[in-house]
């Protein structure tokens, strides 16, 4: 018989906490779990088929590095490192290694980024509405605004053409340009996580909305990225592989 795919946790909070929760149902069995007071850094990775990191953005690279070298899968939940996306990829590339990452691991977000963008290209062609998003999350949130806001925007940009650059400062004694994106964020109390995009024109409002009730969902995404990736080898945002991970 064979044995649950083996996972190493890097982080131990409260995502953490539920992917352990979840993952028997997920045929994984969490063997390691890596924080603080058991860091990764120098650790046999001989027993873990798969890692899944969602600890800290100052981490995601050092972890990365570390996956690569024990030839190791990675899922990395982690956003606020997207800058070094190019380092990355170069890394993953000449390692040959194996990682999975994305701005949201939800279902539901990843269902709602298909939807935003056939909806951005119909309201695009339709020539009447305009386009803007607001974001909301917990005051320990450390970037602003969230992952998961730069890629339903990026989805924007990329279908509703007449749109072309993010506008995420204060707008304070100036209008909104035509081009611009206008994409603010809260940061308030526990909330997990909360997404709005809306359509607006003379004739009426259409807006998109998700609204995290708990981590079940991200923690679900997450398992099932961990028992896809296992085997592949490159580097694959979440998003772009979705329908092809939830059919495992």
């Amino acid at each position: 018989m064979e044995h649950p795919t083996r996972v190493g946790l890097i982080g131990y909070g409260k995502m953490g906490k539920e992917l352990e929760r979840l993952s028997d149902s997920f045929s994984l069995s969490i063997v390691e779990k890596f924080d603080i007071y058991n860091l990764l850094k120098n650790k046999d990775l001989s027993n873990i088929d798969v890692l899944i990191d969602f600890s800290a953005p100052s981490a995601a690279l050092s972890h990365i590095e570390y996956a690569v070298a024990h030839n190791t899968p990675l899922v990395l939940g982690v956003t606020g490192w997207y800058d070094s996306l190019s380092v990355v990829q170069d890394i993953v590339a000449k390692g040959k290694g194996s990682v999975i990452y994305g701005s949201n691991f939800s279902i539901g977000m990843n269902i709602l980024f298909t939807m935003t963008s056939l909806l951005s290209r119909l309201a695009y062609q339709s020539q009447i509405y305009d386009v803007s998003l607001h974001e909301s999350h917990h005051r320990h949130k450390l970037d602003s605004p969230s992952g998961t806001a730069i890629s339903l925007s990026n989805i924007v940009l990329d279908e509703f053409k007449s749109k072309t650059v993010l506008c995420t400062e204060s707008v304070n004694g100036r209008h909104i340009l035509p081009h611009e994106l206008h994409v603010s964020s809260q940061r308030m109390g526990s909330v997990i996580g909360e997404h709005t995009l809306s359509f607006d024109s003379d004739c009426d409002t259409i807006t998109l909305s998700h609204s995290a009730k708990n981590r079940d969902g991200f923690a679900r995404g997450a398992l099932m990225a961990a028992r896809w990736i296992v085997g592949k080898q490159g580097l694959y945002e979440f998003s772009d592989v979705f329908e092809e991970v939830i059919r495992v």
